[in-house]
């Protein structure tokens, strides 16, 4: 699945071959629909509270695959080094720094999904080949899956 590795000030940086996970699609949008569907079956406050559920689940589902097929356009992967991490119940906020293909450095956050990092730490950083600013960590990924080799792992090391 990586189709070439080039190595960028001793680092490595892969260009890699996503695959959509579907069923991540398909369970949103399920979930969307049943919310719907209570919402339609439903009157006065319940109706109101479950077509806004739908409408915010449709939107989020939506959002994500937008954000990360935009990512995953033409990709490559790198190793960055977490900058600043501040834990929250949701996961964490994290921002790293990263030398791309073209040996520029870029800097990148994420708001959800790392737990387990902390700041001096590495993070493996998938961006857009043609814009590195389009950035986002691995185990920051729903929706794609990427392949094994190289120490790229499947699920995005979930």
């Amino acid at each position: 699945m990586i189709n070439e590795s080039v190595s960028v000030g001793g680092e490595q940086s892969q260009a890699l071959r996503p695959k959509f996970r579907a069923y991540a699609a398909v369970l949103g949008v399920g979930i969307s629909v049943t919310l719907g569907w209570v919402a339609y079956m439903e009157t006065g406050f319940e109706r109101l509270v479950s077509g806004l559920l739908c409408i915010a689940f449709a939107a989020a589902t939506e959002e994500g695959i937008r954000r990360e097929t935009v990512v995953v356009q033409n990709c490559m992967s790198a190793t960055g080094t977490i900058t600043y991490h501040r834990p929250s119940r949701r996961g964490a906020e994290i921002h790293y720094r990263f030398n791309a293909f073209s040996g520029r450095e870029y800097d990148g956050k994420s708001l959800w999904s790392v737990r387990g990092m902390s700041a001096g730490g590495k993070v493996i950083v998938v961006y857009k080949a043609l814009d590195p600013s389009v950035n986002l960590p691995l185990r920051g990924f729903l929706f794609y899956t990427f392949g094994q080799s190289s120490g790229v792992d499947q699920d995005g090391g979930r």
